[in-house]
């Protein structure tokens, strides 16, 4: 047939019954399912790469959060 996938995978079932998939082997139909295929998940990559950079930002928030709760204390002692 000429309108059937190229490339092999799961495709909507051809018969057209609703909610129907089929394995295409990129010659023929093969097995059949109610259930969509699972597809799966891409490997997760981290937003920044590990390194100094990353470190020295958690040093400076981790002293401004330091230096925020210095000074809401002197501000309660001083109250």
């Amino acid at each position: 047939m000429a309108d059937e996938p190229a490339r092999p995978g799961w495709y909507e079932d051809p018969s057209g019954e609703p909610g129907l998939f089929a394995r295409w082997d990129g010659s023929r139909w093969g097995e059949r399912t109610k259930h969509p295929p699972l597809r799966h998940a891409l490997p997760l990559r981290a937003v920044r790469p590990g390194g100094a950079h990353n470190s020295r930002i958690g040093w400076i928030l981790a002293l401004a959060v330091a230096l925020f709760v210095v000074a809401a204390l002197v501000v309660a002692l001083n109250s």
